[in-house]
């Protein structure tokens, strides 16, 4: 027998880009909006040009991601029908 208890929980429902204002709901149509937004969330340390125990968060959609930081990331893509790994360009 199984036996359950109920818990309150929170879950996103909608993420909105701090740069340019696109929303996106987690029921959209269109989930990869959704899955390629990108999310920062951390506490600022000791000397942290943010400041000490400063809580730091930034929300993107994925092309404001790639317009500020596009030409600095790494992408790295793989060929599921050989498994190979390749090194690929993309807009930048």
């Amino acid at each position: 027998m199984i036996e359950y208890k109920e818990i309150r929980s929170k879950v996103p429902f909608k993420k909105t880009c701090d740069k340019c204002g696109f929303s996106v709901t987690s029921d959209d149509e269109n989930f990869v909006d959704w899955q390629e937004f990108f999310s920062i969330r951390f506490t600022g340390g000791y000397g942290s040009v943010f400041g000490d125990m400063a809580e730091v968060e930034l929300d993107l959609c994925q092309h404001c991601f790639n317009e500020l930081l596009g030409k600095f990331v790494k992408v790295k893509q793989f060929d599921i029908s050989g498994c190979e790994e390749t090194q690929v360009e993309f807009e930048k």
